[in-house]
């Protein structure tokens, strides 16, 4: 499982307890994943951002139209 039950519902929790008005995940899949999660057990809106690759990571180039 990507993201343990047991952590979502903790963090839920912690962001009910603090009101938060939206959620804010940046990283990879595993920070994304717990987000949706949070999101999907509240209504909370997600702004999430994307992690920089490391050094020397391939270059994937978008088709051409």
């Amino acid at each position: 499982m990507h993201v343990p039950v047991a952590s979502a519902e903790r963090a839920r929790a912690a962001a009910a307890a603090h009101e938060v008005d939206v959620l804010v995940s940046v990283g990879g899949g595993s920070t994304t994943g717990l987000a949706k999660a949070i999101a999907l057990a509240s209504g909370l809106p997600i702004v999430a951002g994307a992690a920089p690759s490391p050094p020397g990571s391939p270059v994937v180039e978008p088709p051409s139209p």
